[in-house]
Parts: structure tokens; sequence; C-alpha cells
């Protein structure tokens, strides 16, 4: 098996209420191509709660293996407090996808950089707002046991890489 150089965790905005749409994208692409050292690579664009379009549109000439992403803020109940977690689709990256996508981002949350006091969706809401959508969201909030919390991280890893083969595979 090939190895492929991933990075799941890139941000194109400080301020994910002003996204910045003149994104270096090129400068990202050359900087990956160098970590990936002649190994194919995969990477979303994630930032916070929604999607930037105009750097996914550009990215989408540049790298032959794009994923559709976002860092989304969730909550596995309404008492407890807010985590990150990335989701990762499997569409196609064109203009119709990312703005039906931000569609339903928008809905989930109408200002995107967050606090705790916002209304904060949690998993099972993220997941029926998606339901059209082929997805992977693997996230729930880090157990307190250092050994749970390492048992869960690398379940998280397998999913996410389950659905990256599945993506390279398709």
């Amino acid at each position: 098996m090939e190895p492929v150089y991933i990075d799941l965790h890139i941000h194109t905005s400080k301020n994910p209420d002003q996204l910045d749409t003149a994104y270096d994208v090129a400068t990202l692409h050359e900087k990956v191509r160098a970590c990936a050292m002649g190994s194919p690579y995969l990477i979303p664009l994630t930032d916070h709660n929604i999607i930037n379009k105009v750097a996914y549109l550009h990215a989408a000439s540049l790298f032959p293996h794009l994923l559709i992403g976002a860092e989304s803020h969730v909550r596995n109940y309404r008492d407890e407090p807010p985590y990150h977690c990335h989701i990762f689709f499997r569409s196609p990256v064109d203009a119709d996808t990312i703005d039906a996508l931000n569609v339903v981002l928008d809905a989930l949350y109408p200002r995107k950089r967050v606090c705790a006091s916002d209304q904060i969706p949690s998993i099972e809401e993220i997941a029926k707002h998606f339901d059209a959508y082929e997805f992977v969201h693997p996230g729930t909030r880090p157990w307190p046991d250092l050994r749970c919390r390492l048992k869960r991280h690398l379940k998280n890893v397998r999913l996410t890489f389950n659905a990256i083969r599945y993506i390279f595979n398709s």
C-alpha cells in the first residue's frame, strides 16, 4: 500500500465570520507537495462552521485529491461544554455543492465564531441536517481517562482513514 500524505486541519481564515477570499492556495499547494515528498496527498480546508467557497474552487484546480470539510462545534448533551470536531463530505468540489453545504451550516451556525452560550448542535442534530450527504463526523467528546481517550482517538483515526480509502477508491 502506498503512503498518502494527509493534513486534516487547515484553516483559510482567522475569523470565520469574515472569510479570507484571498487565501494563498498556491503556496499551500507548494507546501503540501513538499511535505508529501512524491506521495499522493489529500487535504480539506476546515474553517469553523463554514466552507470557504472561493478558496475551495481555487484549490480544486491545484489539488488532485481534495476533501470538502469544516471544523464544527458540537455538544454531546445540552448541559455539556462544546468542543470541535471535523466533518468531511464525499461530494464534488463545485460551487453548487459548496453553496448547498453552506446553507446547512448557516442553519446550524448563524454565527460562525460561536461561544459557549450559543445554541450549539449535537452530533445527532448535525447528522440529521446533513442526511442527504455522504459524510463522516468522527467525534464524540474525549473521555476523561487517558486510555479511553487514546482508544477513542484511534477509533476516530480508523474511521477517517476508512472514509479516505473509500474516497480514493471511488
